[in-house]
């Protein structure tokens, strides 16, 4: 796990937080299948690098960039939550677009 951290914490060094929450989540879930394998219903409580992984992925999550559609979710939760329904319809209309240009740039290079 020791070996999971570092990768993680370089591949943050290298501003590639996608890969550094893979690699966490990765390490995560093979000592879920580990603990598994051996009888153990869920992780033993207070192991201190375990608790360290799972900050570290918090925090990476926490910081992470957010992408333009992220960000136009984020406008929009709050334009519905504050009741601006016409700055909501606009920015679904640009959510949508945005996600159709990724759509096609997908089936484009795929």
């Amino acid at each position: 796990m020791m070996n999971a951290r570092a990768r993680a914490e370089r591949a943050l060094e290298q501003d590639q937080h996608a890969e550094s929450i893979r690699i966490m989540k990765e390490a995560l879930d093979e000592i879920r299948n580990f603990w598994a394998e051996h009888g153990v219903d869920r992780s033993p409580s207070g192991n201190q690098e375990i608790d360290l992984l799972k900050n570290l992925l918090h925090e990476v999550q926490r910081q992470k960039p957010k992408s333009p559609a992220e960000q136009l979710r984020e406008e929009l939760d709050r334009a519905i939550a504050e009741e601006e329904y016409e700055k909501a319809a606009q920015l679904r209309d640009r959510l949508n677009a945005l996600q159709a240009e990724v759509r096609d740039s997908e089936t484009a290079s795929g």
